[in-house]
Parts: C-alpha cells; structure tokens; sequence
C-alpha cells in the first residue's frame, strides 16, 4: 500500500488468486486495476475498506513525517498494519492552487455560467460580509481563506475553508438535519465523505482555538439574540424599504460623471450588509421538525415531510409562474385578444394590435402589472450583464402563447389550490396521530416555523435581484452614455469593467488602458465559455477533454434529483436553457440540469 501526498494505490493479493491494484477515480471511488490477468469481477477491496486504508495511512504518513510505503493485511473487518518504510522517490510538493479543492454546488444554480469582471467584483464585496457571521460562530476568521473563487471563469465554493471551519465540529456533522436538504444546501455527504478525503495540511488555519472559542460562547449568545426572528423580519423590512426607494431614483437625470460615483455607492448600501446569520438563527427549528418527523411519526426518509411543504404560496418564484398563467387566462377570456397574441407577431407590433381594443388594453394593463412584480427575474439572475425579462417581451410573449395553446388541457391555479389542500388534510393527519398533546403542540410549532423559513429564504434572494435588477440598469444607462461618448465601443462593454473601476472610467479619470482591458477580459470569458469544468474540481482546472465514462446502453432506469416524492409515467422533457424558447406540454415530465427562478414558468404546466 502506498500513499503520496497526491495519489493513493493500493496493491493487494487475495489467498489464490494474481495480484490486482485499485487507485481511486474521477468520482472519488475506487478502480480496481488488472495488472496480473485477474478476472474483472473478482473484487477484493471495496471503497469502505480503501477508504479506512487511507486515513490510516495518513496517521502513519504523519506520525513518520512524510509518505510511508506501507504493508497492510484485513483479516475479517480488522486492518493490520505489517511495515512502513519512508517513500524515497516522491513527487516535489504541490502548490497552494493544486491543493483546493472546488464545488459549485449552490452557485452552480444561481451562477451557472461564466461570470463577467463587473459580476465576479460584485460577489467579492459582500461574499465575506454575507459568510462572515456564520463562520465567527464556529470560531473561524473567514478573512484567512477564500470563501470563492474562480474555475473556468464560473464561481466556485471552496471546500478547503468550508471544511476548515467545520473540523473542530465534524463529530456532530450527522445530526445536521436531512430536511436543511429541502431548503437547499443540504450536500451534507460530500462534507462528510470530503472531511476523509482532503488532508488536514491542505485546510487553511481559520484561526479556531478551543479555548479562545470557550471564552466566546458569551458574546456568540449575544450575537444569536441579537439575530432573532423578530429583528430578521425587522432587518428584511429595512431591505425592502431600500429596494423601493431606490426604484423611484432618477438616474436618467444624473450627469455620467455623477451617475459613475453614484453606481459603487449604491451597491454598498444595498447588498453590503446582507447577513445570513438571521436565517441561520431560524434553521434551528429544522432539528426539531426533523425529530418530530422521524420519530413521532415514524417518517425515516422525510417523504411525508416535504409534503408539508407543498403549495405553501407566498413564495416569489412561484408566484411568478402563476402569475403568468392568469395572464394567458386573462387574454383567453377575450377571442379577439387571444387572436392578436397567437397570430405570430412580434411584440412591438402586438404591442400596437393590442392598443386598439378595450380587452387589449385591459391586457396591457395586466402585462406592465407582471413587469413591474416579476420582470426582474432571468437565467443565472446574479450575473448583471443578463438581460431580465423586463428587457426580453419577445421571450414572455412566446410563454404566454405556449400557455394559451395549452388553455383546456391544464389548470394550475386548480393544482396549486389542490396541492394547498392536501396539504392541510396531511397536516390534520399528522397532528391526529400524535396523541400526546405535547408532540403535537411541538409537531405544529416546527412545521409552522419550518415553512416560514422555507418562504422568507426564497423571498430573500428576490429581494436580492430585486437590487440587481437595478444596479443593471444604472450599468446600462451608464455603458449607453460612455458609447455616445466614444468612451466605449459598445453598451455591453461595462460589464467588462470592475465595480473599483467604474468612477475613474466614468468620470475620465482612468489612468490605465481600459479599451485594451475591456477586449482582453472579453476574450477570456469567450474562452472560458467553451469550457465546461466539472461539479467538484481537485487543484487546478485542466481544460483538456476528458475521457468521459461510457454509458450504459441497457440502463432501464436514469437517476436525478426529485422535486417531490411520488410515481408519474409520461413524456420526458429536456430543457438544458431556460432562454432557448423551448415549451413544456401539459402532462410532460421536466428535466434540467439545475433549476432558478427562470425556470418556474416550465413548472407551470410540468
């Protein structure tokens, strides 16, 4: 058995049979290696026992000072260690950047494509403020590891400071509840499997001390009390007080020069001070649901429980796509309307069809009242140079006519409402099993608590967009006066700029070649474009083709992720972009590589 400090082999021989080598794959399995004339199916080492191989070999790698060549034999379930003997010819040592590892779980969803300069700029003022009070209360300095960074030009997680903060703490790991999975960010295994897997010289020194983090405990209580519900919906309320004024701000009437000064304050104040230690506070109400659910009601899987979480309403997301059906709704009521808007025509000229008629009006009418509520939303909404649905009528019209075509053949206002009830019915079920009067009191207060937490997180992050939406149209207006001036060659070129960048460009200021700058960051996010980096990437990114795993060509099942528990045979979907103006049919089953708020008006007729 032999273990570098970036690789792991394992050689065995099993009693009779050749000798065989595994080495661990792309997905952090383990292969098993022919190297004598074994049998393929011959399997004497599985990834459990590999696995418990290597962290022993890391305490001995550690208790020696360097990689060990190591002799090892299992009798049962029992590993014995023969001989260690130092590794002479080693690989020279690995640098800071092949020793991260990166995820883009989350970020995949709400980041999935490549991030200009502006966005990237943006993230990175209040990605540490937004962490940096999750992680004081486990005792880490988030300010001595990244909290991100860049694969490909996509923005990535990294693991290494997540799990740095979460070492001292890995033995309550497994009581994290399953259910925190439903709200997002469960991903709980790959911590767990990673906490195994990455050696603890690779994890940044967040600066954690037991002692020193003993002596905290008073003001990390203060901090708690100080983040309760009450002062979160207080906090949320100041945010959306911010929101609308700045809706009702004139910037067309600023000067550029004022407008460029305007743009890095305004962001500031509005996303500076996000903190989401007011929603973590809450999340511990999720232990208690998840108890009652396990428990008392004997739910192991938690499939009843995230039915307690269907039809809630309230959430922005959906709404949006409800939203847009009544709209269809309302343009079927009228035959002549109906026609304007099937007949194929662009939106500027059904704009004008539309003008003519009372109903088309009343329609107009409804169309703005949508805008100004959910115009804001788009595909991968944090990036600001993508185009929001407010700027795209074309791209809702054709929705809307989806919609239309399929009047008759699905109702979802009469899902939602279904949904709504057999959810009550399930929580009147639940509440009559529990016969102590108690559990049942504690049952109704976590489920209550429970589907708050799941509407206010999703209400949140509309709030969030909400001020991006406009921080786009500051950009915009400011990359339209800058092309005027000759300043820029495009609009679009803004996007290209840093926040830091965007007063001395827009006051003429600059010192530095910004043409040149803005066409080569240009060119590196057209590279990166035609990259496609995995989930999870080890060290450096390596853009050259993959050899991919071959497909199972007698595969009876494919295996992704549920939105909700169930059985439904019927016709399979693929949407891979929400901006391909592809349709969802009544009945049809949708499948996506990951979902945002952009994808609800599919949802609505799934």
């Amino acid at each position: 058995f032999v273990l570098a400090k970036d690789t792991l082999r394992v050689m065995g021989r099993q009693a009779g049979r050749k000798t065989v080598e595994w080495a661990p794959d792309e997905a952090g399995g383990v292969r098993r290696q022919d190297i004598t004339g074994a049998k393929q199916d011959e399997l004497c080492l599985d990834d459990a026992l590999a696995r418990r191989l290597g962290r022993l070999a890391r305490k001995v790698e550690r208790l020696f000072g360097g990689p060990q060549d190591i002799e090892w034999a299992v009798a049962g379930d029992q590993i014995f260690l023969l001989q260690a003997r130092p590794v002479t010819a080693t690989r020279p040592a690995k640098s800071w950047e092949d020793r991260q590892v990166w995820t883009n779980l989350n970020t995949g969803e709400v980041f999935p494509d490549v991030a200009t300069p502006m966005a990237w700029s943006m993230i990175q003022l209040f990605v540490g403020p937004l962490f940096r009070s999750i992680f004081r209360l486990f005792g880490a300095d988030v300010a001595k590891g990244p909290t991100a960074g860049l694969v490909a030009g996509r923005i990535y997680f990294n693991v290494n400071t997540s799990l740095a903060a979460l070492k001292p703490f890995s033995f309550a790991l497994g009581r994290v509840p399953r259910i925190a999975q439903a709200l997002g960010g469960g991903h709980l295994e790959e911590y767990q499997r990673a906490l195994t897997d990455i050696p603890a010289e690779d994890l940044p020194d967040l600066g954690f001390r037991w002692p020193k983090y003993i002596l905290s405990w008073p003001r990390i209580l203060f901090v708690l009390i100080a983040h309760s519900p009450g002062r979160g919906a207080a906090f949320v309320a100041r945010m959306k007080a911010r929101g609308e004024h700045l809706v009702r701000l004139d910037f067309a009437a600023m000067s550029t020069p004022e407008l460029a000064r305007t743009f890095p304050k305004v962001l500031q104040e509005n996303l500076g001070d996000w903190d989401l230690l007011y929603l973590f506070t809450r999340a511990g109400v999720l232990l208690v649901f998840q108890k009652a659910a396990c428990d008392w009601l004997d739910d192991p899987d938690l499939s009843l429980a995230y039915r307690l979480f269907a039809g809630l309403g309230g959430i922005p997301e959906a709404e949006a796509g409800l939203a847009l059906w009544r709209l269809a709704a309302l343009a079927h009521a009228g035959q002549q309307t109906e026609a304007v808007l099937l007949s194929g025509a662009s939106w500027p000229d059904t704009l004008a069809q539309l003008g003519q008629t009372e109903r088309g009006r009343e329609f107009l009418a409804a169309w703005d009242a949508f805008m100004a509520e959910h115009g804001h939303h788009c595909r991968g909404e944090l990036e600001l140079s993508n185009a929001r649905w407010s700027e795209r009528p074309d791209y809702i019209l054709g929705l809307v006519r989806g919609y239309l075509r399929s009047m008759g053949q699905s109702n979802p206002l009469t899902n939602q409402q279904r949904l709504a009830q057999e959810r009550q019915e399930l929580t009147e079920q639940c509440r009559r099993r529990l016969k102590n009067p108690l559990q049942r009191a504690i049952f109704s207060w976590s489920l209550r608590r429970a589907q708050q937490l799941a509407v206010d997180r999703e209400d949140w992050k509309d709030r969030v967009v909400r001020h991006i939406g406009v921080l786009r149209r500051m950009l915009l207006m400011l990359g339209e006066r800058l092309e005027q001036q000759g300043k820029l060659a495009r609009r679009d070129d803004i996007f290209f700029l840093e926040v830091s960048e965007i007063e001395p460009v827009g006051t003429g200021q600059a010192g530095f070649d910004f043409p040149q700058l803005i066409a080569t960051r240009r060119a590196e996010c057209e590279k990166n474009r035609s990259w496609a980096p995995p989930p999870v990437v080890v060290g450096r990114y390596d853009p050259t083709p993959q050899t991919a795993p071959l497909p199972d060509a007698n595969a009876a099942v494919l295996t992704g992720i549920p939105v909700f528990p169930g059985t439904v045979t019927g016709r399979a979907k693929v949407i891979l972009r929400t901006d391909d103006h592809q349709q969802v049919c009544p009945g049809e089953i949708l499948v996506a590589p990951f979902t945002d708020p952009a994808w609800t008006p599919y949802f609505v007729l799934a």
